[in-house]
């Protein structure tokens, strides 16, 4: 279990610790199934490669849950998410190597409006 993470103790540029995760073609078709995405540019090597990306990509929404969920990580089980914003996302492909979340760098003011951690 992490150390509590609080808003007094997060500094600007203060780096937050990489999530690992794994796109497999077994966990987009089954994101698929949640999410109601099938879109087949997700899971089927041949459709990806005629669409011109080459091999699957992983859900954009796929990914702002995995970043979430390195952020709720990173501030702990008291801390909470206040408001999440996450526009755009880069086009991933999917692969069986591992998909790293890279350390984020911390900005305090932006993230106050966002993060909701109180002692």
């Amino acid at each position: 279990m992490a150390k509590q993470l609080y808003w007094e103790d997060v500094k600007e540029g203060d780096d937050i610790t990489p999530l690992s995760k794994v796109g497999t073609t077994r966990m987009l078709v089954k994101y698929a199934g949640a999410s109601g995405d099938f879109n087949p540019l997700h899971y089927e090597d041949t459709f990806a490669d005629v669409q011109g990306v080459g091999k699957p990509i992983i859900h954009g929404q796929l990914k702002r849950t995995w970043l979430i969920q390195l952020l709720t990580d990173w501030i702990g089980e008291e801390g909470s998410i206040k408001k999440f914003s996450c526009p755009k996302v880069t086009p991933r492909p999917a692969a069986e190597e591992v998909f790293m979340m890279r350390p984020l760098r911390c900005w305090r003011k932006r993230m106050q409006a966002c993060l909701v951690v109180k002692k």
